[in-house]
């Protein structure tokens, strides 16, 4: 074998190793950038939905708020007690005549009857037919 030869792949070996170690620094360094762009993007998308939260909260400020005495006056269980407080009893069929007549949808109005019920503000009378309790 050349001596020769054999100094210049030794050689060649070396460069090959410096540069192998060059390039795993590099790796290591962009490693460590990843990983603190990463920590950076989390901590920004938690800080964009509390900001949406908050917005959506600033929206609707009064959605889910409880009259006094802690009974929600809203939607379809608010518009049966109001047509009941004349104190006539009605058919399931005319309580959601009188929903739809306004523009509230009657597609839980079995479920929003049971609970008035439940809860004691209505009484069944018949089948199908309901006053307001006390009336």
């Amino acid at each position: 074998m050349d001596t020769k030869k054999v100094q210049e792949l030794l050689a060649k070996i070396e460069q090959a190793q410096a540069r192998e170690q060059e390039l795993s620094a590099a790796v290591q360094r962009a490693q460590a950038q990843l990983q603190a762009q990463q920590e950076l993007t989390q901590e920004l998308k938690r800080e964009l939905a509390a900001q949406l939260r908050e917005v959506v909260a600033a929206a609707e400020p009064d959605r889910r708020k409880r009259e006094p005495g802690g009974e929600r006056r809203r939607g379809v269980s608010a518009a049966i007690l109001a047509l009941l407080a004349d104190g006539q009893n009605r058919s399931t069929a005319q309580i959601a005549q009188a929903l739809e007549s306004q523009g509230l949808v009657s597609k839980h109005l079995a479920m929003a009857l049971g609970y008035l019920v439940k809860k004691g503000q209505l009484k069944r009378v018949g089948r199908g037919q309901y006053a307001k309790s006390g009336a």
